[in-house]
């Protein structure tokens, strides 16, 4: 799925669900502080940001990676789909 980051021009999150008709009540996203995310730009001047180490086998066509950064830089990001949703700082006690 691709979740759109407001107030960021063609800049989208990438994220994915085994549970898809679960989206519409998702209020939101979770990315490890541990991770690399790739800022991944593609013709057209769209750019993905997913886990680093899922470009090569996810993205495809031309792009080329311009920004790499740590999940907390993610953290407090406003992103859209069916409703407004956020991103956890971290996942909640009863997961």
């Amino acid at each position: 799925m691709r979740f759109k980051v407001k107030g960021e021009e063609n800049v989208s999150l990438l994220a994915w669900t085994t549970t898809p008709w679960t989206l519409p009540s998702n209020v939101a996203l979770a990315v490890s502080a541990d991770y690399d995310y790739a800022y991944v730009e593609r013709d057209g001047g769209e750019t993905l940001i997913l886990a680093k180490d899922l470009v090569e086998s996810r993205v495809k066509g031309d792009y080329r990676i311009v920004r790499v950064v740590k999940g907390p830089s993610l953290w407090a990001w406003n992103t859209c789909l069916f409703i407004r949703m956020r991103i956890l700082k971290r996942l909640p006690t009863w997961l």
